[in-house]
This record gives structure tokens, C-alpha cells and sequence, in this order.
């Protein structure tokens, strides 16, 4: 997987003010976000679709 074409990765407003629960996103290349613990940078992120994430995000929102 090639790095991210954003500058650098967004860390998500409700990730824990410690840094205890951080999930960082980034735009990778063709339609793909890139999604990482940023605990856990040796990990690699995953890769997903943005209307695959899309489709989580509303499920989440839904209580799903």
C-alpha cells in the first residue's frame, strides 16, 4: 500500500483527550481511506472504501 496523499492523518474529534483511544484517518490513493490506532503505528492501517466507511459510520450513528 502506498502513504497517504494527505498531508498527514486526521485524528478523529472523539478520540480520548489522553491519547488512550486515538483512530486516525487518512485519504490514501483511488477512493480508499486509510484507518489506524495510532498506539499501534507499526500495525499498518487498514484500508477501506470511503462508502464502505460511509456505511459504518451511519450504522454507528443509527445504534446499529
Amino acid at each position: 500500500m502506498r502513504g497517504p496523499l494527505m498531508s498527514s492523518w486526521r485524528k478523529s474529534s472523539y478520540s480520548d483527550a489522553a491519547g488512550q483511544n486515538c483512530v486516525e484517518l487518512a485519504r490514501l490513493e483511488s477512493d480508499k481511506i486509510g484507518i489506524r490506532d495510532s498506539k499501534h503505528l507499526g500495525d499498518g492501517p487498514l484500508s477501506v472504501r470511503s462508502s464502505e466507511l460511509a456505511q459504518v459510520v451511519a450504522r454507528i450513528r443509527q445504534g446499529s
